[in-house]
């Protein structure tokens, strides 16, 4: 062969080794160039998945069915993603870890939408014992109130009774004095008649003045209508017996006759004297057992208003109980504990209230309570309940996103 041919060869020989070692290159950078950008779709899909699950977190702490539902949709994005990915990579090992992930997704999508369930039943549960806590509130501060006003009611009431017992303990006390003044009245008459000593007309005229005076008192604090009161005639026959006593006593020698009026005259003044103490001590004894059953009615009102501040309170702890029960790092068992306990010290003082000497009314709003403590306690339950089945639904929500970290980061890997 000559040795241009020889050449020739040679260079053609080079070309087409180039030409292969360049196609090889050429193959290598396009499969290395979609290996690269299938790695960076893969971040790219690790960070969705990471907002997604903040997304979810957001939605369960915050009780929102609509962030959820927007998680079910990013859910729905990410397996399009990776469909899309095991479309296009070529790499064994990768597309195993992609299909795992994908399988992962599939599990969190139905832990998803099971927690949206038990999200939304969860905050239904919560908003009607809410509603019952507030109901259970109003009305124990409703029966405070009322037991309030009846317990200021029954001491002013009771007060009153104190002051017109006392008032008419002076009554009573004042005709009674009265009736022995007359009497003495009596004497100084009798004594000066027999021997016309000027001290008795004197010392019987002074105790006619304090008698008149005594009267006066009477006639303005006995019971019954004026004309009806006997208080009255004694005051006007004490002031007609002043002034005969005065006109009697000042003459010397006054026929028998008006001594003897004199005479019938105190004993008159005595004897209605005498229908004044027995009355008022009727009255007085009425006032006696007023005082006492005001005493009994402030002594009931006061423990009313006793127990409507421990139901009342008791009302605000379980409305407080509810709001804390879900929160990290909360005993609820402890709490649920807490919760039966207020209850039973409601129902004592309901029970309390109802034995105590009071008119109905004052029991129609401890009825109302029974009734939203027994709707709270069962709404409770229902809650717990709930707020339990979140909690689970969280949890394997949780544990299905580790399992999706876990194939993506396999894949990531690959």
């Amino acid at each position: 062969m000559k040795l241009t041919h020889k050449i020739a060869a040679g260079f053609a020989a080079v070309i087409i080794l180039v030409m292969v070692v360049g196609g090889f290159g050429w193959f290598g950078i396009g499969a290395l160039t979609g290996f690269l950008g299938a790695k960076t779709e893969i971040a790219k899909l690790e960070l969705s998945a990471s907002e997604t699950a903040a997304e979810i977190e957001r939605g369960a702490a915050q009780n929102d069915p609509a962030l959820l539902a927007e998680a079910e949709g990013d859910i729905q994005s990410l397996e399009s993603a990776i469909d899309g990915l095991l479309a296009q990579h070529t790499i064994e090992a990768g597309a195993e870890a992609l299909n795992a992930a994908d399988a992962e997704l599939g599990s969190l999508k139905q832990t998803v939408a099971a927690l949206s369930g038990e999200v939304q039943r969860y905050a239904e549960q919560k908003s009607a014992l809410d509603a019952g806590a507030d109901s259970l509130i109003a009305a124990a501060e409703t029966l405070a109130a009322a037991a309030d006003e009846k317990s200021a009611a029954a001491r002013e009431a009771l007060s009153d009774v104190r002051a017109q017992r006392q008032t008419q303990q002076m009554v009573l006390s004042d005709a009674r004095s009265i009736f022995t003044d007359l009497a003495q009245v009596r004497i100084h008459h009798l004594q000066f008649r027999n021997d016309r000593d000027e001290a008795d007309r004197r010392d019987g005229a002074a105790l006619l003045e304090s008698i008149v005076e005594k009267a006066e008192i009477l006639a303005d604090f006995t019971t019954g209508t004026p004309d009806e009161r006997p208080s009255q005639t004694v005051l006007s026959t004490v002031r007609e017996l002043r002034t005969e006593f005065s006109d009697l006593l000042a003459q010397p020698f006054a026929p028998p006759a008006r001594h003897d009026a004199m005479a019938e005259m105190i004993r008159k003044a005595q004897l209605f004297t005498t229908a004044i103490i027995r009355r008022q001590g009727e009255v007085f004894q009425e006032l006696a057992t007023a005082e006492n059953e005001g005493f009994a009615l402030s002594r009931a009102s006061g423990e009313l208003l006793r127990e409507a501040g421990r139901i009342a309170g008791a009302a605000r702890t379980l409305d407080g109980a509810v709001q804390i029960y879900s929160q990290p790092g909360v005993d609820r068992a402890a709490l649920a504990d807490q919760v039966a306990g207020v209850l039973q010290s409601l129902r004592a003082a309901t029970a309390a209230i109802l034995v105590l000497p009071l008119e109905e009314d004052a029991f129609a709003q401890v009825s109302l309570i029974e009734g939203a403590a027994d709707g709270f306690e069962e709404g409770f339950q229902q809650f717990a309940a709930a707020d339990a089945a979140k909690r689970a639904a969280v949890e394997a929500g949780a544990a299905a996103r580790a399992g999706f970290d876990a194939a993506v980061g396999a894949a990531v890997a690959a």
